[in-house]
């Protein structure tokens, strides 16, 4: 259990976001995305009825503390150049029957105390740290180590669709000086989920 999860806190820590305003509100619309794009926000929903799968199906994934930030150039000539960091954290929420294993039950103050251990036997470097609460059920949230990626590569466009080094299409909109663009291919294990990246053009 404790392994599971450190595991999965380190794998959403590579998909998750938060947002607000516009994030996760535009439909696709396509438009021309060419020119620098610094990123101002960032949101996900997940579309699985239990994001945990077998390990704790009535669980449930709170993912508005990730901050996403940098910029993604997009040139005329089909290339493209990319920094982005991800910061911040997210809640992996368990209800009391999810924290009965093999006929054990434990609190949450004792998962909290269990999972520091892990992390401090086992670091990840995913995860800075990790802290739960809660009475009955608890809420276990986890403190992302920023991830700096940086890419860069060619870019197709046709129509909504926006397809990066050739593979995987994700729609997109561009509206005045704001890009969305929306992923439709976001699994992490047993967790699928849609996405909007929020920009505006420097």
């Amino acid at each position: 259990m404790i392994a599971r999860l450190l595991a999965i806190g380190a794998c959403l820590s590579a998909a998750c976001g938060s947002g607000g305003g516009t994030c996760g509100n535009v439909a696709p619309c396509g438009g021309n995305i060419v020119g620098d794009w610094d990123i101002v926000d960032a949101c996900l929903t997940f579309s699985d009825a239990s994001p945990l799968g077998d390990f704790c199906p009535e669980g449930t994934v709170t993912a508005t503390g990730i901050d996403a930030s940098g910029m993604i150039s997009y040139r005329s000539d089909l290339t493209y150049s990319a920094t982005i960091t991800l910061s911040g954290s997210i809640t992996v929420n368990l209800p009391a029957a999810c924290l009965t294993v093999q006929g054990v039950t434990l609190t949450c103050a004792q998962l909290d105390q269990a999972l520091k251990q892990a992390l401090i036997d086992n670091p990840n470097p995913s995860i800075q740290a990790v802290s739960c609460e809660g009475v009955g059920g608890c809420g276990c949230t986890f403190q992302i180590t920023p991830q700096t990626s940086t890419n860069d590569g060619t870019y197709a466009t046709s129509g909504t669709s926006l397809t990066l080094d050739g593979g995987s299409a994700s729609t997109y909109c561009v509206q005045a000086s704001e890009l969305h663009v929306m992923s439709t291919d976001m699994s992490t294990g047993s967790l699928t989920a849609s996405g909007d990246v929020v920009m505006r053009k420097r």
